[in-house]
C-alpha cells in the first residue's frame, strides 16, 4: 500500500519557485508510508525540480491553454496506483506534515472494516500570510512560532512580523483530496480544468452526490497554504487566460462546499490517547 501524490505546478519563476519547491520538499519528507510523487505538466523549471527530488515527471497532459484537465490528471495518478493505494491530489503550494500519513493509516482500518472502494478525505487549510523560505520544515518548528489571526486573508501581508502569521481559511474550497483509484474516474466532466474556479468544490460534490464515504479531516490534518496574492491584487490576476478558465469551469459539474460534509456526514477528532477517530 502506498500513497501517490500528484500535482501540477506554475512556472518556477520568482517567488513561485521557492514556494512550490518548499511545498514539494515537505512532501518528500513525509514518513510512515511508501509514496510516489508525480508532477504533471511541462512549465519552466518542472523538469529540473523533478530531477532534483527524484520525482516522476509527466510532461504531456491534455490541457486548455496550458492548464491541465482535472480528469486527465486523475488518470495519470491512477496509472501508478494499485487497487489498495491512496491518491492525493494537491495544489503545488501546500506544506504537509506526517499528520497526512497518520490520517490515511487511521482511515485504512475503516476502509477495510466497511469494505469501501470509493471514498474522499478532504480538509481545510491554514493560510500563511507572510511566507518565507524555511530552514526547518518540521511541524514543531512552525507551530512554535505561529500567530493565529482571527480574520482570514489570502494576501501577502504582515511581512514585518517575527511570527508566522496565519489564519484558518473558510471551508468553502479545498486544496487537496485523498481518494481511491476509482473514486473520480469517469465521474467528472472531461472539460473541467484544474484552475479558474469550482474544480475543487466539484470534487467534493461528486463524492457526496455519489454517496461515497466522505470525511472532513481538517481537525486532525494541519496543512499550510503559502499565500501568493499581494494586497489589491485580484486572486486570478496572475493566472493566464483566467477569464476563459473561469467561464469554462462554471459549465460543468455539481459543486458542494466542504462545510456540508461536517453538517451531513463525517469529521475526524482526536481521542484521549491522541489517536485519530473517524466518526
Amino acid at each position: 500500500m502506498k500513497v501517490i501524490i500528484f500535482t501540477t505546478c506554475k512556472p518556477f519563476i520568482g517567488d513561485d519557485a521557492w514556494r512550490q519547491e518548499q511545498a514539494i520538499k515537505s512532501w518528500t519528507l513525509l514518513e510512515g508510508m511508501d509514496k510516489i510523487i508525480i508532477v504533471i505538466g511541462n512549465d519552466k523549471g518542472t523538469k529540473e525540480i523533478c530531477k532534483k527530488y527524484d520525482l516522476i515527471h509527466e510532461p504531456n497532459v491534455k490541457n486548455l491553454y496550458g492548464i491541465p484537465y482535472v480528469h486527465a490528471m486523475l488518470e495519470m495518478g491512477v496509472k501508478y496506483a494499485d487497487k489498495n493505494d491512496y491518491l492525493l491530489w494537491t495544489n503545488s503550494d501546500m506544506i504537509y506534515y506526517d499528520d497526512m500519513i497518520k490520517n490515511i493509516l487511521a482511515f485504512d482500518k475503516i476502509k477495510i472494516q466497511q469494505n469501501l472502494s470509493n471514498f474522499s478525505l478532504i480538509g481545510g487549510r491554514m493560510d500563511w500570510h507572510n511566507p518565507k523560505v524555511l530552514i526547518d520544515l518540521s511541524k514543531e518548528h512552525f507551530v512554535s512560532n505561529i500567530h493565529l489571526n482571527k480574520k482570514n486573508t489570502v494576501t501577502i501581508c504582515q511581512t514585518d512580523s517575527p511570527h508566522y502569521e496565519c489564519s484558518n481559511h473558510a471551508l468553502c474550497g479545498i486544496d487537496y483530496v485523498i481518494h481511491s483509484p476509482t473514486t473520480y474516474i469517469n465521474r467528472i466532466d472531461n472539460n473541467l480544468v484544474i484552475a479558474g474556479t469550482r474544480h475543487d468544490m466539484i470534487l467534493v460534490g461528486t463524492a457526496i452526490l455519489n454517496k461515497f464515504y466522505t470525511c472532513n479531516i481538517t481537525n486532525t490534518n494541519p496543512v499550510i497554504h503559502q499565500n501568493h496574492v499581494f494586497k489589491n491584487q485580484h486572486y486570478h490576476d496572475n493566472q493566464p487566460k483566467s477569464h476563459i478558465l473561469i467561464n469554462n469551469n462554471t459549465k460543468y459539474g455539481n459543486r458542494r462546499l466542504m462545510k456540508s460534509i461536517s453538517d451531513a456526514q463525517n469529521r475526524t477528532i482526536y481521542d484521549q490517547q491522541n489517536n485519530i477517530i473517524f466518526n
